[in-house]
């Protein structure tokens, strides 16, 4: 399940409507004036620190505090009544067509700047590669010319990532009525098109970018029996090409939903949840181990914090401590390092997709929906892309295809 798709993740368990959250401000406000005896009482500055939610928080600047709007970091906002995103970044977000120029649907894949987006067309497309769409000039151009990738049926383009001024993506299809996978790239202006690397069976429908270097998980055939997870290597590929090879040392890691991590972690129907595991950065060799709190249930874990789930919604640090239960149900997914929480959650019979910046403690909701009645006139759009941690996150309204640029939250 990718980024874009766990924004429609709800549990169906109704929460509580309001944030109960007297206890932690109690204690946050009791720190606050320990902390200021200290400073008085020493002749350096001393640099005061906080702890919320298993987050640390260097001493910044004040936050400006627009009810409903801005939340100060050391408070968790009430993600059920948040005002929409466009209100609190509004240079982040654009509005763009419904469809593209020959009114296919679309999901957008990046921003590339002045109205330039890279995306997916919803449809097979003839050129079996993503388009830059330049809402300016109302054009919407394959970065393959069709017919350059020959030979495919059925053709459909999955994980897409940008890397300088190269494109990467995965592409899936038929070739003499047999199903395969490749990865391909090209350079923003379309030339330089090369197929990076033909996967075999096994390959899931993404890759992660590790520098210069474009990686997979492959799995083991025959590994993924019931309550046992199934065993995998990561393979990597350089854009620069040659061939593939499998990374050393990589036995029994896949990739972690924050590239260029690994993780130990394998998250399926019918593998047993893990209560402790490893996360790997193959880039800098750094190593950052997880352990569940014994309050959460089937946790994720990215590289900052994890999530899981308890009666509800849960959060808690990498060492299982930091432990903070959230009166809501739902999901919520770490992006940009673990900076954003985006995601879904439950508040009575509306389900409200979110993103939630643990820095400075904005959030905003991108779409609500009712989920008792017919779907409304605001809804997600499902990304074909197939990327865990996109640089966008799309949604439609009845005239208007809305982008939030997750790279531009100030």
């Amino acid at each position: 399940m990718n980024l874009t798709d766990e924004l429609h993740a709800a549990s169906a368990e109704p929460p509580p409507t309001r944030i109960d959250l007297d206890r932690l401000v109690a204690r946050e406000e009791a720190r606050k004036v320990r902390a200021r005896w200290i400073a008085a009482g020493c002749a350096a500055a001393v640099a005061v620190t906080a702890t919320i939610l298993g987050v640390r928080v260097a001493a910044a600047p004040p936050v400006e505090h627009d009810l409903g709007v801005v939340f100060s970091p050391d408070r968790v906002p009430d993600l059920a009544t948040l005002p929409d995103a466009a209100k609190v970044w509004p240079d982040a977000v654009r509005e763009l067509p419904p469809r593209l120029p020959d009114r296919s649907d679309y999901s957008v894949v990046a921003a590339l700047g002045d109205d330039r987006y890279l995306v997916a067309s919803g449809i097979s497309d003839p050129s079996n590669s993503p388009r830059i769409f330049d809402t300016g000039a109302g054009t919407a151009t394959p970065l393959a010319a069709e017919g350059a990738i020959a030979g495919v049926a059925e053709g459909r383009v999955l994980t897409t990532k940008v890397a300088g001024d190269q494109v990467v993506w995965m592409l899936e299809g038929f070739r003499r009525n047999t199903d395969f996978r490749e990865l391909w790239t090209a350079r923003v202006d379309g030339t330089g098109l090369r197929r990076l690397a033909t996967l075999p069976n096994g390959v899931g429908p993404r890759f992660a970018l590790a520098g210069d270097t474009v990686l997979w998980d492959v799995e083991r055939p025959g590994s993924a029996a019931a309550h046992k997870a199934p065993f995998t290597t990561v393979w990597r590929v350089s854009l620069a090409g040659g061939q593939p090879a499998e990374l050393p040392g990589s036995e029994g890691w896949s990739l972690a939903y924050d590239g260029p991590w690994l993780s130990t972690q394998v998250l399926r129907e019918g593998v047993e949840a893990y209560g402790t595991g490893e996360l790997w950065n193959p880039l800098t060799g750094v190593k950052r181990r997880w352990t569940a709190h014994p309050g959460l249930q089937f946790v994720e874990c990215w590289t900052a914090w994890c999530v899981g789930s308890g009666n509800r919604l849960a959060l808690q640090n990498l060492d299982g401590t930091g432990y903070l239960e959230l009166p809501f149900s739902g999901h919520l997914t770490s992006s940009r390092e673990g900076r954003l929480a985006a995601g879904s959650v439950r508040s009575g019979g509306t389900s409200v997709q979110l993103v939630w910046d643990r820095r400075t403690g904005r959030a905003a909701a991108l779409a609500r929906y009712d989920l008792d009645a017919s779907p409304g006139r605001v809804t997600l759009t499902r990304s074909h892309n197939s990327d865990f941690d996109p640089p966008v996150l799309s949604w439609r309204t009845a005239d208007h295809t809305m982008v939030l640029d997750l790279n531009a939250i100030d």
